[in-house]
């Protein structure tokens, strides 16, 4: 399990800051965070991940951003040995993985496709196909079959 979320107990004034003093986006000015950087340090694996809840979509703005960061990842190469999977968006027909429908876009690429919770979870946990699947009857995505 990771460290509990923080979002009620966190001090909001940067976000608040920065919505009151920077520039309009009719300037053409974006500030975007982004959700999620997934990374395993023992099969040097890293993603990004923007999630989507109640099947919401995302921004063309946004897209652009993620779409940005992919290419300047992959084409720095920064670390030897380390492999980065790409910017994801994760859509969920609900609040949670557990309660509707996920579906797995390679932003990059515009691919997407329907995924289990158990799929969903082994994806992010970065995994390559010698790991076991998360439980004996599951069938997974290994990171690197995922069809991007």
């Amino acid at each position: 399990m990771t460290k509990a979320e923080q979002t009620n107990n966190r001090d909001l004034g940067f976000n608040n800051w920065v919505r009151e003093r920077m520039p309009d986006s009719y300037t053409g000015y974006r500030a975007y965070d982004v959700d999620w950087y997934l990374w395993n340090k023992n099969t040097k694996r890293h993603i990004i991940l923007e999630l989507k809840t109640f099947n919401a979509e995302m921004s063309s703005d946004q897209r652009m951003m993620y779409q940005n960061l992919a290419r300047w990842i992959k084409a720095s190469s920064i670390i030897e040995g380390w492999y980065f999977g790409g910017c994801f968006l994760i859509t969920l027909g609900n609040n949670r993985p557990d309660n509707g429908t996920i579906t797995i876009e390679n932003i990059l690429t515009g691919e997407s496709k329907p995924a289990t919770e158990d799929q969903l979870i082994y994806t992010l946990n970065l995994l390559d196909r010698n790991c076991p699947p998360v439980n004996d009857n599951s069938e997974f995505i290994a990171f690197e079959d995922l069809p991007f």
